[in-house]
This record gives structure tokens, C-alpha cells and sequence, in this order.
């Protein structure tokens, strides 16, 4: 995830076909990893690429658009063996059942919930979630992510709506939207576990919290 994102920004700020070329790589490694965080992810850049497409000049688009077809088609050529197994995989096993799919659906209040082995949270976070549904990130995160998102930019709205994204796909049936992409997007109806989403979320904090760990830094040369 964190590599398919960081080769799309380069992609976006570049327009070199290497950089597009790199982050169609990522992605069909990405595939071949696990596909919950390649449909979560497909899902969150099919808001977030067009989001940040619209701030180019009509020659960058024209450019990226050619380019970002073309990975996408040299992409799914290599992946398409892996995906063909994974098709027939599902037709064995089957649709995941809305019941157990709700059961894996986070809430907001999951996002407070820590695993009971934190010595710093988890004494009082460990009842508000189960399972795949702890997702609490940690105080230093959420507080250097808030400090780096000063200034904002491009770059971090893309990471932003991506991490957006994640959050309400998570919540899974707890909203409409999850039973909307069961609808459309086949691959979504073979999935359980919605929570997992939150990979995007945690990829979106990391990044702003990084943003905000170098601007701490900037102000404290002596730490470094």
C-alpha cells in the first residue's frame, strides 16, 4: 500500500512514465499479497486519482490519463492469472453472508479500541472493540498526523481522501455504502471482514504524522 501510493505521488508530481510504470508494479504485487487491501485500495483511489487528477493543466491530464490506462492494461494482463484463481476459489466458497459481514463491520467507536496487551491503552480501550475491530492508532499519532496536515497541499488531500475512504469502508453494513459496492463491485460480496479497511486510514496518519514529525524537527535542529 504504502509503496503503490508513494509511486502514484511521484507519478502525479513527475508525469514520467517510470514513476506510473512503478506504481503498476506495486499494485499487481500488491494484488498478489492479498486482495482485501487491493480491492480497499482500487476503491479509495477511484475517488482520490480523480480528486487530485482535476488540479492538473489540460497537458498533464491528457498525459496522465494515457499513461494510467496504459499501466492499467499491462497491470491486469499481469495479474489476471492470480485473479482467475481467486474467481474460481470464490465460486467454491462462496458469498459472505450479511450477518457475518455486520459482524466485521467496524463503528466509530471501534476507532477508540485497543488491544488489551497496550500498557498505555489498553486497560481502558479494550472493551470498546473485538477482534479485527480494535483500531485505535495511538494518541503520537493522531496528535503528530493533525500537526502535519498544517500546509495543506495536493499531496496530502490525495492521502487524506484515500485515508477518508478507508474510514467508511470499514464501517461496512453499518452504512448504505458498503451494501451499494456488494452491489456493483463482485469482489466486495467474497469479502468479511470490512474493518480491514482501516489499513487506509492508519496509512493516512502515518503520512501526516510523518509531515508532522519533520516539521518538529525543523523547529528543534538540535534533536536531531
Amino acid at each position: 500500500l504504502p509503496l503503490a501510493m508513494w509511486a502514484l505521488d511521484r507519478a502525479f508530481e513527475s508525469g514520467r512514465w517510470r514513476d506510473m510504470a512503478a506504481f503498476g508494479a506495486f499494485l499487481v504485487l500488491q494484488v498478489i499479497s492479498g486482495i482485501y487491501y487491493t480491492v480497499f485500495l482500487a476503491t479509495a483511489l477511484a475517488v482520490a486519482i480523480p480528486w487530485r487528477w482535476i488540479g492538473l493543466d489540460a497537458p498533464q491530464r491528457t498525459r496522465f490519463v494515457k499513461q494510467l490506462a496504459v499501466t492499467a492494461a499491462l497491470s491486469s494482463a499481469v495479474a489476471a492469472p492470480y485473479l482467475a484463481i481467486y474467481m474460481q476459489n470464490r465460486s467454491s466458497v462462496g458469498e459472505r453472508a450479511d450477518s457475518e459481514v455486520r459482524l466485521y463491520s467496524a463503528t466509530p467507536l471501534n476507532y477508540l479500541s485497543s488491544d488489551p496487551g497496550s500498557v498505555v491503552h489498553g486497560w481502558w480501550g479494550e472493551q470498546l472493540g473485538r477482534s479485527e475491530r480494535r483500531l485505535f492508532p495511538g494518541v503520537l499519532a493522531i496528535g503528530l498526523a493533525i500537526y502535519g496536515y498544517r500546509g495543506r497541499s495536493p499531496r496530502k488531500t490525495m492521502v487524506i481522501v484515500v485515508g477518508l475512504v478507508g474510514f467508511v469502508i470499514s464501517l461496512g453494513l453499518h452504512t448504505p455504502v458498503y451494501g451499494l459496492l456488494r452491489e456493483l463491485v463482485f469482489t466486495y460480496r467474497g469479502l468479511r471482514s470490512p474493518a480491514r479497511a482501516a489499513a487506509l486510514v492508519f496509512l493516512a496518519i502515518a503520512v501526516l504524522a510523518g509531515y508532522g514529525w519533520r516539521a518538529v524537527l525543523a523547529g528543534r535542529p538540535h534533536w536531531r
